[in-house]
């Protein structure tokens, strides 16, 4: 059976979360495969955001695009944050471009609505006020440990990204251009420690 928007959009996220952790392009790029199949299976070129369902399936009458949480927030709004977040790892603006998109077609006047999408709220969010925190050097430097650390226990922002990446990462370079083209509107901090930047 071909996989919901909802699939595609945690999958991602999950990829993300381990590229984060480890600094390790093979999850980035497991990212941009989910991602891609989502594009391909389940965008409305037409009207923006995701449907539900993808375009080949056959058993359902008609296809809907949903942006209310249920027992986990939707693929809509987790769609966003992906996006959001694929935008900052990689610079690539088609990803923040999607993003706006989808936010701007489940934007209302109606404040009702607002009650049933925390996670296209809090994606929105990521989209917006994201804060990049990239460490390039060894990941095992008492810095990125402690960086790392800090994310893990909520002392840094969700609405924020964090790398460790390997001097010979292919996204070393995509990730401080983004950064630093970020710094007209969010806080940005660079600095050398040791071989370490910290952005």
């Amino acid at each position: 059976h071909p996989a919901l928007i909802e699939d595609y959009a945690n999958l991602a996220r999950g990829a993300l979360a381990l590229f984060e952790a480890t600094g390790e392009d093979r999850f980035l790029e497991q990212a941009r495969s989910w991602v891609a199949a989502a594009d391909r299976h389940h965008w409305d070129s037409a009207g923006a955001g995701y449907f539900h369902s993808a375009d080949d399936t056959t058993d359902v009458i008609a296809r809907s695009k949903t942006i209310n949480d249920n027992a986990v927030p939707s693929g809509n709004g987790t769609m966003v944050e992906v996006l959001s977040r694929l935008y900052l790892h990689t610079g690539d603006d088609a990803y923040r471009q999607r993003a706006e998109a989808v936010v701007q077609l489940f934007s209302g006047d109606n404040s009702q609505y607002l009650l049933t999408v925390p996670g296209l709220l809090s994606s929105a969010e990521v989209l917006q006020r994201a804060i990049q925190v990239v460490v390039v050097g060894d990941r095992i430097t008492p810095a990125a440990t402690a960086l790392r650390r800090r994310r893990l226990n909520g002392e840094v922002l969700e609405a924020s990204t964090l790398l460790v990446l390997t001097a010979r990462s292919n996204y070393v370079a995509a990730a401080l251009l983004t950064a630093l083209r970020a710094a007209d509107d969010h806080v940005v901090a660079i600095g050398r420690t040791r071989g370490t930047v910290n952005a």
